[in-house]
């Protein structure tokens, strides 16, 4: 039979063992620069985005740590891979040799039954027909998300931030000048991996999210670059070192449209606020209020300080939905001949002229039960 080659080369894995490590070793070397441009930029940084910039500050730090250490463990799993393939090919060499002179050997006519094949006297033994089985190469690795909304989800948004401009953009600068490094490297891995996997099917794989990752990491160590960026314009625009931690959301927002959406919808703004934010979302071309009521009806529907109109329009949008269970409570209620049917118009009436959805579940709340309750229904409907 004759020897099939495996599907490996050496030059691929070779490149891939460096552009890892390489990676790696720029990686690591990105700690002291830049916590030393975070600990500048933290120098006067106080209130809910310092403590923000602080945390995303640590999670880059670890994420990147990590990644290294990754990139590190795939170098060497390359490199335990290069040395198996070695094995492998040597033993492929000797037995195609060894077949070679086994075919030489048959042609001889009077050739003799060696009765020492495959005993420890055979002169010339057959290499072993048991490959050499490849390691499973695997690097996975994801980053994590960065929050940084103050008061999204996570208490009220009444506090004060305090900043030095000047120090938020030199970590802005240190950031992106490191992000580049960062994105030359990624991009060398990622075509050193593509040449391996193309030139090195013999090599199972398994679990490879570290390019993807690697992509995520850089745009989040972006996204911070950029908002610290507007957190330092808001602060530049007032003219003061102090701002509300409300104030610098909806200076940022006006880069980062979602920011102050994603405030109302985490219900922890003051009805002022909530109308203020409103406003700035109504007067924003590229944002779709009619889509954000649709969207977080059960949020606006109720929403202290939202215009009277919008929180009609998304109680409208609440409406079927709702009229669904209150429905559901009628029909369990059985208050008897016509009630219901009158109940049911009710519940719709009110919603079409915008009187809240609230008052149609009170409804249904007080007539599924008996007794008072029952009595209670008959009279508000007639």
């Amino acid at each position: 039979m004759s020897v099939v080659p495996i599907a490996f080369s050496e030059t691929a894995a070779n490149t891939l063992i460096t552009t890892a490590e390489t990676a790696a070793l720029v990686l690591r070397q990105q700690a002291i620069p830049r916590s030393a441009a975070v600990t500048h930029a933290m120098t006067n940084f106080s209130g809910g985005y310092a403590k923000l910039f602080t945390t995303a500050a640590v999670t880059e730090a670890e994420d990147r740590a990590r990644l290294a250490r990754i990139r590190e463990e795939l170098a060497e799993q390359v490199t335990e891979v290069k040395r198996v393939a070695q094995k492998e090919n040597e033993r492929l060499d000797a037995l195609a040799a060894w077949e070679a002179r086994e075919a030489e050997r048959d042609k001889d006519p009077y050739r003799l039954p060696s009765i020492t094949r495959g005993s420890p006297l055979d002169a010339d033994p057959k290499p072993s027909d048991y490959p050499n089985a490849p390691p499973t190469v695997s690097a996975a690795f994801s980053p994590r998300d960065r929050r940084r909304i103050t008061g999204a989800g996570a208490g009220a948004v009444g506090g004060t931030s305090s900043a030095d401009p000047a120090r938020l953009r030199y970590f802005v600068t240190n950031s992106g000048t490191h992000n580049t490094a960062m994105t030359n490297e990624q991009v060398r891995v990622k075509s050193a991996w593509a040449a391996f996997t193309a030139s090195c099917s013999w090599v199972p794989t398994e679990a490879v999210t570290f390019i993807s990752g690697f992509e995520r990491l850089i745009t989040e160590n972006t996204d911070d670059a950029t908002w610290i960026g507007h957190v330092a314009d808001a602060f530049e625009k007032a003219g003061t070192g102090s701002l509300s931690d409300f104030d610098v959301a909806r200076a940022v927002d006006q880069n980062r449209p979602g920011t102050v959406e994603a405030l109302l919808v985490g219900g922890n703004l003051t009805p002022e606020q909530v109308a203020a934010a409103w406003e700035l979302l109504a007067n924003n071309p590229n944002v779709d209020t009619d889509a954000l009521l649709r969207k977080y009806a059960d949020v606006f529907g109720s929403l202290d300080g939202l215009p009277a109109a919008a929180r009609v329009q998304a109680n409208q949008y609440r409406a079927p939905g709702l009229l669904k269970a209150v429905e559901a409570e009628l029909a369990a209620a059985r208050l008897g001949p016509g009630l219901n049917d009158r109940l049911h118009w009710w519940c719709h009436s009110v919603v079409a002229t915008g009187r809240g959805v609230a008052d149609v579940s009170a409804t249904a709340v007080n007539v599924s039960g008996q007794g008072r309750e029952r009595g209670w229904a008959q009279a508000w409907v007639e």
